[in-house]
């Protein structure tokens, strides 16, 4: 009894004091001392106060807060160009970035019509980069079309598939540049394509059509077909249930199927305003997703398994610009960081527990083709359009609409 009166006194002094930051920007304990805070945990104190309560277990809540002061900044590990021209200053957009399944290899698509296959390690080996410097592709493979999506196998190494403008999903072997297999039954652009992480022979499409699709690919017919009403902008399989398929559409609502039962969705989350551009899974509990109404979402998939009446939406984040363009979503292999892209021209990243963002890395201005420096004013057209975690350590890669590609490590 006597600990547990400690421990309330403890929290009662907190609570006292997180009450008093917004006002005085300093913590003043019970023995007089002032302690200065950190800026970096101002704006975050709301969600810091809330989890703490929250969670109940201050081993937890210490994990995360350590987690979060961690790193602080994005530092450069290389840069390179997707377009042709490594001085083209027009728009190159890359609209995806995947690596393979070992990390070894990462591919880059976009409105060049071509998908590039790169070593990373070759990349990222000099370490006193210059962004004049070329950094070729070890596999060029060219494309009828502008490629939408790309998403790789987990388990056959070289086969990674992809989506274009013209509505036809190809399945590529990278490691002969070939192409394996063709399926054009959409009719319109292919927004998202996604390999099943259980099934290696199970490919999710959805586009324009308003139609999401479910391919074999050892068939040229696809297997399942859901009518949605409505443009789909992004299609993913459940991490770990075989048959669970979760989609963003122009509804403005993310749709989750089992697809044993596809006459209607498990659930339908509402709460985005405008058009729901990506969809991924944080683990087998709960997903990100994003929407041109400058926010993200994580969702609790608890509904999908039995009534109740919490809200879905667990967490709002908002911090980065996204009113008309696809900017990228990528959630690291610990599902604590989610990185995506801006129409500032920026990278930003929030922790998966914190509502704004905790660092951010602008793209800067383009460079000039005659000094190799950047220009001294800024495009406000541009964009960042793709961003991939190299799943297993701290290393992002990210694209902008120019078609400049940089690797980057936090610290």
């Amino acid at each position: 009894m006597q600990q547990l009166r400690q421990l309330q006194e403890q929290v009662e002094i907190l609570d006292r004091d997180l009450s008093r930051i917004h006002d005085r920007k300093k913590l003043k304990t019970p023995f007089g001392q002032t302690i200065p805070i950190h800026p970096r945990l101002l704006p975050h104190l709301q969600d810091l106060q809330q989890d703490y309560f929250q969670e109940g277990k201050l081993d937890t809540f210490s994990t995360y807060l350590s987690e979060f002061s961690r790193y602080s900044r994005f530092t450069t590990l290389a840069s390179l160009q997707f377009s042709d021209s490594y001085f083209n200053n027009s728009t190159s957009i890359v609209s995806a970035i995947e690596f393979d399944k070992d990390d070894e290899f990462f591919a880059t698509g976009g409105v060049t019509k071509k998908i590039k296959i790169f070593d990373y390690n070759s990349v990222v080996s000099d370490s006193h980069f210059k962004e004049t410097i070329p950094k070729y592709p070890i596999r060029e493979i060219p494309c009828n079309s502008k490629i939408s999506c790309l998403a790789y196998n987990r388990y056959i190494k070289p086969y990674l598939v992809s989506s274009d403008y013209e509505g036809i999903i190809s399945l590529w072997d990278v490691n002969q540049g070939a192409l394996v297999s063709q399926f054009d039954e959409h009719e319109r652009r292919v927004w998202s394509v996604d390999f099943s992480d259980l099934d290696p022979t199970t490919v999710a499409s959805g586009g324009d059509d308003t139609k999401v699709k479910i391919w074999s690919t050892n068939h040229k017919q696809s297997q399942l077909m859901i009518d949605t009403k409505a443009n789909v902008c992004s299609v993913k399989f459940h991490p770990t249930l075989r048959y669970h398929l979760a989609f963003g559409s122009a509804d403005h609502h993310v749709h989750y199927y089992d697809l044993r039962k596809p006459s209607q969705p498990l659930a339908v989350f509402k709460g985005h305003k405008k058009a729901v551009s990506y969809v991924k899974f944080v683990d087998s509990e709960h997903m990100i997703t994003a929407s041109t109404d400058c926010s993200l979402r994580q969702w609790s998939l608890e509904r999908t398994r039995q009534e109740t009446q919490h809200d879905d939406c667990v967490r709002v984040y908002k911090g980065h610009t996204n009113e008309k363009n696809f900017v990228g979503l990528s959630i690291n292999a610990s599902g604590t960081f989610i990185a995506t892209g801006s129409e500032t021209n920026q990278v930003f990243c929030y922790h998966s527990r914190l509502s704004k963002p905790v660092m951010d890395y602008p793209f800067g201005n383009s460079i000039d083709p005659i000094s190799g420096a950047p220009v001294p004013y800024g495009d406000p057209m541009q964009f960042v359009s793709s961003v991939c975690w190299k799943r297993r350590s701290n290393v992002l890669v990210c694209a902008n609409s120019q078609g400049r590609v940089k690797v980057l490590e936090m610290h």
